[in-house]
């Protein structure tokens, strides 16, 4: 199978058909106006799109700059047709010399070293299975995969191979694995792995999505000078296949691929050699990748500064929801003081209209690969100013607070109805009330605390809508303003009906407690007429 003529990457037409669609390299670059978008599920579509930007940007050899960024749309599909016939040969992916991400020469390791058997036995090998993370591999089931155990190995078709080999390059964990040894030369960390650089940081990535999959990879390219200026020490670089390292001591396109833009898009993290047949391959430690911040983060990435602690960090997937952070996204990388927002947003226009894709993956070394999440947002000009992206702010702010009060409420009803924190009062012993505060917090987040933000993402329309209202008459901002406030009230108002009961008297006690946190006592800034209103409605 090539990667360049064999359908394998899942699409969306314009013209949906209700049929599964694959199409191949050169069907995304020189068709690529037909189809709409990846069908494909978070991770892939990140370790897909760098993978395409990689391609894009070498057959342009840029852009260099902001007006070579321009024109990329109408030079693009020729300019990659013609770079991807020169290079086809280095796209096949059971290629008996150069396979695709592969390594044509590993081996496992000499009988007796390092307590394996040695030989050809397919008990010796990984199944192909280990490449999807939602599959169950070896002795090991998942949630909705129990063929872990099974005697018959797996077989995989060539278009699943490629797609998760590319995003298990990218996204492979850190832990125990297979020792492998290529010319002579023993994997790394004898058994032992680290995360792949898209997982390290467990970073969100942000992509510009556009009409059309072509005008998507282009709206994500990036320009030589933005690499110049923002990715120091980071050079040019070139794809691994243009320079694929020959041996384990290859230091110049080792230095490439792992020190470089171009060489780091399509990352060799792990050294794997894949059967013919598609049931088993040869798994190992690959080249070790500078993270951050060691190294300067991915361009899709979005690094932020905490003024309080003068500390730099990524934008990371967590509980919070996407949407709390999107204006950390939206901050350009000057008006930010210190921080960057992902590179591709610099070079949208401010006038435009567009949307941005925003995903990771969560994963601990205690739970492994828990969950992958996106959300799609669409950026109308008003959100890319100054004032809108201070608006948004600090609604999120706003709702942050009645978030914390919520919990705050909680708190208080699980105080009275239990009586277990006064009494810890009264016995003035801290340990053991800041242990028991912890578990209501805790009951809070799970319970109150999920079902509120759960509510306002459904509403973000509401807080959009306040946005757009910027910059026409004042009577149309505060009623948007009012609209918002008052159903963050409401979602508060139910999270804590649903979690605090009233059946009983004492419950009732309680409850009433509780709403005096939520409602009655507030500071002088959050007691707008729209908070008043709302309360004395409910």
């Amino acid at each position: 199978m090539n990667l360049v003529t064999d359908a394998w990457v899942p699409i969306l037409k314009l013209k949906l058909d209700g049929k599964p669609n694959l199409a191949s390299l050169r069907q995304i670059f020189v068709e690529g106006n037909q189809y709409a978008d990846l069908a494909v599920r978070p991770h892939e579509r990140i370790a897909l799109m760098r993978f395409l930007i990689c391609i894009a940007q070498a057959a342009l050899d840029g852009p260099k700059n902001i007006q070579d960024w321009d024109a990329a749309p109408e030079r693009l599909p020729e300019a990659a047709d013609s770079y991807l016939f020169k290079c086809q040969q280095s796209f096949s992916l059971f290629d008996s010399d150069l396979p695709f991400l592969q390594i044509a020469g590993l081996r496992k390791p000499l009988k007796g070293k390092i307590g394996t058997k040695g030989g050809d036995a397919v008990n010796d090998f990984n199944p192909t299975s280990k490449l999807d993370f939602a599959l169950a591999s070896q002795h090991n089931s998942t949630l909705f995969d129990h063929e872990a155990s099974s005697i018959f190995p797996r077989s995989f078709s060539p278009p699943w191979i490629a797609r998760n080999l590319l995003t298990f390059q990218n996204f492979s964990s850190s832990g125990r694995i297979g020792v492998a040894s290529w010319k002579n030369t023993e994997s790394q960390g004898g058994g032992s792995s680290q995360a792949a650089p898209c997982l390290k940081n467990l970073s969100l990535h942000t992509f510009v999505r556009k009409a059309t999959l072509l005008n998507t990879v282009c709206a994500n390219l990036v320009t030589k000078k933005q690499v110049a200026n923002y990715l120091q020490p980071c050079q040019w670089g070139k794809p691994i296949w243009e320079q694929f390292p020959k041996s384990p001591n290859d230091s110049s396109a080792i230095a490439n691929l792992t020190g470089t833009y171009l060489g780091r898009l399509v990352p060799l993290s792990r050294w794997i050699k894949i059967h013919s047949q598609g049931d088993h391959m040869i798994l190992a430690n690959g080249f070790s990748y500078l993270t951050y911040p060691d190294f300067p983060a991915e361009c899709t990435t979005t690094e932020i500064v905490n003024k309080g602690k003068n500390e730099r960090s990524l934008l990371k997937v967590d509980d919070k929801g996407i949407w709390r952070q999107l204006h950390a996204i939206l901050v350009k990388y000057a008006r930010q003081k210190g921080g960057r927002s992902p590179l591709c947003i610099e070079n949208q226009s401010e006038n435009d209209t567009y949307d941005i894709w925003v995903g990771g993956i969560s994963w601990s070394s205690e739970g492994g690969y828990i969950d992958v999440l996106e959300s799609v947002y669409k950026i109308v000009p008003e959100l890319k100013t100054d004032v809108g992206v201070a608006t948004y702010e600090q609604e999120v702010l706003y709702a942050n607070r009645i978030g914390s009060r919520l919990s705050a409420a909680v708190r208080e009803y699980r105080k009275h109805l239990d009586g277990e924190l006064a009494k810890i009062d009264q016995e003035k012993n801290k340990k053991r009330k800041r242990e028991l505060s912890q578990t209501l917090e805790r009951i809070a987040s799970a319970t109150a605390g999920k079902h509120f933000w759960t509510s306002l993402e459904r509403l973000l329309p509401l807080l959009m809508a306040h946005v757009q209202s910027l910059g026409t008459t004042v009577e149309v901002v505060k009623s948007s303003a009012s609209d918002w406030r008052k159903a963050v009230h409401a979602a508060a108002l139910d999270a804590y009906r649903i979690t605090c009961g009233q059946e009983t008297c004492r419950q009732m006690r309680a409850f009433a407690m509780g709403w005096d946190k939520l409602f009655v006592t507030q500071t002088h800034n959050d007691t707008s007429d729209n908070a008043k209103s709302e309360a004395a409605e409910e």
